[in-house]
């Protein structure tokens, strides 16, 4: 929550890097001051953390602010930054969305969530709209084991990436209108027991029902956000099928909207693509083959051809100019 201790990555700390904050180390349940404010992290300093098998440094909860504004200006400085391979500012951009991801899913919702969420979506549409190839490698990079916070990147940046394909929404419709229904889509699912989520045999009928009531329970969350009503028909359709068949409300075709779709395609992909403590990894293609086969039908097969392009090479020298 709000009150603890946050992690702050190696993998994120560059040479050079001056935080305007005290930062830590953890001995148990200890934290003791490892770097005070503004002194620079050295090479060395980074390899010996390396060495010793450090991952995480730790930040005060008082320097909460400063932690998320040295986050966020790393992350629009790779977004800007000519020097370095599109592949490279993809993983980079993945990297600390997935930092500041991970800390949105330990916070009491406000309006400082909220703008941490735009933070992600203005690089990741930035990126997309900087250079085709972005939303293939955006793609290609996903990580390979689910978290909640790392599925929730996934299902946003899959959704922008499709979304801006298939419909070619301007830039801040997609940061503001649909991205954060998108990254939220599933906010519902915190209020359930891990021992439901994670359950590998068969659930019961009170517990299937509570799962199915998790859209309706992650709009509640939301509601003090004053999110759009496209972001928000997301997070409350995106387990409706156009048969009818799915929940929270039976809705049939076009009662559905078409990014609560889009984020129906790009979830399941992920469930299929993404190792889970209940269930194996299906690598890209043969998760695609399985979309195609039993989920067709509810997405059409326009939806799932622009979305499987994303997997695909573009033209190397495709680049879109920013106006």
């Amino acid at each position: 929550m709000a009150d603890e201790y946050m992690p702050l990555p190696i993998a994120e700390l560059g040479a050079g890097d001056l935080a305007e904050f005290d930062i830590y180390m953890r001995r148990g349940d200890r934290y003791i001051l490892y770097r005070k404010m503004s002194t620079p992290i050295t090479s060395d300093n980074i390899g010996a953390l390396k060495k010793n098998h450090v991952s995480d440094l730790w930040v005060a909860p008082e320097d909460l602010e400063k932690y998320q504004q040295f986050i966020n200006k790393k992350l629009e400085k790779v977004v800007d930054d000519e020097t370095i391979s599109i592949e490279e500012k993809c993983e980079k951009t993945l990297d600390l969305s997935s930092t500041i991801a991970k800390w949105i899913f330990d916070q009491d919702f406000s309006s400082d969530v909220l703008n941490a969420t735009e933070n992600i979506m203005q690089s990741v549409v930035k990126l997309m709209f900087q250079d085709r190839r972005a939303a293939h490698q955006l793609a290609l990079q996903s990580r390979l084991f689910h978290e909640f916070h790392t599925h929730a990147i996934h299902v946003c940046v899959f959704g922008l990436a499709l979304t801006h394909r298939l419909l070619g929404e301007n830039k801040e419709k997609l940061i503001r209108e649909i991205g954060p229904g998108f990254f939220f889509h599933d906010i519902g699912m915190l209020s359930l027991p891990r021992e439901i989520l994670e359950r590998r045999g068969r659930l019961t009928q009170e517990e299937m029902q509570r799962i199915r009531n998790h859209p309706k329970i992650g709009a509640e969350i939301l509601s003090n956000l004053n999110l759009s009503t496209d972001a928000m028909k997301i997070v409350l359709q995106h387990h409706e099928r156009g048969d009818g068949s799915g929940y929270p409300f039976g809705l049939r075709e076009k009662q559905i909207s078409v990014y609560a779709r889009i984020c129906s395609l790009a979830e399941t992909f992920d469930a299929l693509n993404t190792q889970q403590s209940y269930r194996v990894r299906h690598p890209t293609f043969d998760s695609l083959k399985i979309i195609k086969k039993e989920f067709l039908d509810h997405v059409g097969w326009d939806l799932f051809e622009n979305f499987a392009t994303l997997f695909y090479s573009p033209k190397p020298n495709a680049v879109i100019k920013v106006g």
